[in-house]
């Protein structure tokens, strides 16, 4: 099988709708030989957030000498980026190993009515990648809520919830708490919950984790003046703004005391940085990693009666960590003249919190490139960004995505007058750079899967696809809409040639858009 082709079976599954439950990807697991047993996991949920604080917290763990796996979603340039282990992608052969092994018993599901959904299959997928590969420990970024996520599967040995919002309130309930419920419900006997949870959410994490007789580590955030001010959480984190346009300074307190960069800018990105250092030192004691066994100065070995403020990782590990904890497509600066900002906010509260970052720069006029998914509040989520010149709507393309007329409609509900409705994402995006000046900002949002379409088109790899036939190679360029005068000459042989060329970004999109 080539990658190619099961990269299309794996996608084909996403014709089957979420249903909340473990119990599937519990029997896939079951049939690849139980590689959930070979591997100790974290886990990490929460509303917004727990991409980036995954991303962290691996980036830790692999400076503290563990290798180290980690799965995130959705990808934003190829499958194989979902499964990374000690920081390189999921081979494509490996891929096409794993589909190969499992379509025959996946095809007999579906047919009898239970089929598996593309996020169990891809979740049993990594956590077979890991096994196969021997890490020492898997940071697995929870998909949708947490009780009945696909990742739960697997007993962690440390978990974490970021935050809670509103968000999937037809399945994951229709206020704070019962979402917060539902996420907290990873938490695990004996098995330490990191949160940066705030007040009611606060307080149903706290009580779901003494139910499960998990002890909770609390994180807040703090004044840059003085970072001890989070009241009596066990981590302060103080954001001390940008340092370049890209990179941040977060101070912690507690705990762990120092200032450190990260490679991500917002105040909510510092606080991702503290629940990754509160979540990696208790990976490392739970795992008992070479450097949590003594390295740490002034400390003694990673015993398990050692004082909870003991560092087990060092200062450098926690440094170089959040360093090189680069995540794209999270405020990412794409560009400078225009300003461009590519970011997967898709709710009220990430907006909310992109509106702050936003504002840490200077620009004259705002120019919005809205992409979304059809179960997001819309007027809402464009109603926590900055006032906007104009925008453009546009389509992933992905059958969750919501219709451009319907985003435009939201978008005037919401108070901007000159909106246009466009569909092509990499369109979308040329457009609203032609029409920004040198001194404006472009901030395409709304989807991580628009802001995956945007990175595709403007850093565009090429996947060749092989034919092991002239006549399945006739096929496939029958698919392409090749003309019949073309097409008739393939009797002589046929000769396929895909060129690669690099461009400057702005060059690039309108080639792309063309």
């Amino acid at each position: 099988m080539h990658y190619h082709e099961a990269a299309a079976f794996l996608f084909d599954l996403r014709r089957f709708s979420v249903k909340p439950g473990t119990e599937r990807v519990a029997a896939l697991l079951d049939r690849l030989g139980h590689p959930e047993n070979a591997v100790s996991f974290v886990q990490v949920a929460g509303s917004n957030g727990k991409g980036s604080t995954a991303r962290m917290t691996e980036s830790i763990l692999r400076e503290a000498g563990l290798s180290v796996g980690l799965y995130t979603s959705p990808h934003l340039s190829a499958l194989t980026e979902r499964v990374r282990v000690d920081g390189l992608a999921m081979t494509e052969d490996a891929v096409a190993d794993f589909v190969g092994e499992v379509q025959p018993w996946l095809v007999e599901r579906a047919a009898a009515g239970e089929p598996l959904t593309f996020f169990e299959v891809v979740t049993a997928m990594a956590v077979r990648e890991f096994a196969r590969r021997g890490v020492d420990v898997a940071v697995l970024e929870v998909g949708l809520g947490g009780e009945y996520d696909a990742t739960s599967a697997v007993d962690p040995v440390a978990t974490a919830v970021t935050n809670v919002s509103l968000e999937h309130t037809d399945v994951l309930g229709d206020t704070v708490a019962e979402i917060a419920r539902t996420k907290a419900r990873i938490a695990g006997e004996g098995t330490p919950l990191v949160t940066a949870c705030e007040g009611e959410a606060l307080d149903v994490v706290r009580e779901v984790a003494a139910e499960a007789g998990a002890p909770v580590v609390t994180v807040a955030g703090a004044s840059e003046d003085d970072p001890t001010t989070a009241g009596d959480a066990d981590l302060s984190v103080a954001y001390g703004g940008r340092v370049s346009p890209s990179d941040a300074a977060v101070t912690l307190a507690g705990e762990r005391d120092g200032t450190y960069r990260i490679p991500l800018v917002g105040a909510h990105q510092a606080t991702n940085a503290g629940i990754a250092a509160a979540l990696a030192e208790r990976t490392a004691r739970a795992i008992g990693s070479d450097d949590a066994d003594g390295d740490a100065e002034g400390t003694d070995s990673a015993r398990p009666d050692r004082a909870p403020h003991s560092p087990a990782l060092p200062d450098a590990t926690l440094r170089d960590g959040l360093a090189r904890a680069t995540w794209p497509g999270r405020f990412e600066v794409v560009d400078t003249a225009p300003l461009t900002v590519f970011d997967g906010a898709h709710n009220p509260a990430a907006c909310d919190t992109l509106a702050g970052t936003l504002a840490e720069y200077d620009y004259d006029d705002l120019h919005l490139v809205y992409g979304a998914m059809c179960d997001k509040d819309h007027v809402a989520a464009v109603g926590s960004l900055p006032p906007a010149a104009s925008a453009i709507t546009c389509r992933p393309d992905l059958d969750r995505a919501e219709d451009p007329d319907v985003l435009a409609a939201a978008l005037r509900s919401a108070g901007v007058d000159a909106v246009t409705s466009g569909d092509d994402v990499a369109a979308a995006l040329c457009d609203a750079v032609s029409r920004a000046n040198p001194d404006d900002c472009v901030l395409l949002v709304g989807s991580l899967f628009a802001v995956a379409e945007a990175r595709a088109a403007r850093f565009r790899t090429v996947t060749p696809r092989r034919s092991g036939s002239e006549r399945d190679a006739a096929r496939a360029l029958d698919a392409t809409g090749i003309p019949p005068a073309i097409a008739d000459e393939r009797v002589e042989g046929i000769d396929h040639r895909v060129l690669a060329l690099r461009l400057r970004g702005d060059r690039a999109s309108q080639i792309a858009a063309a």
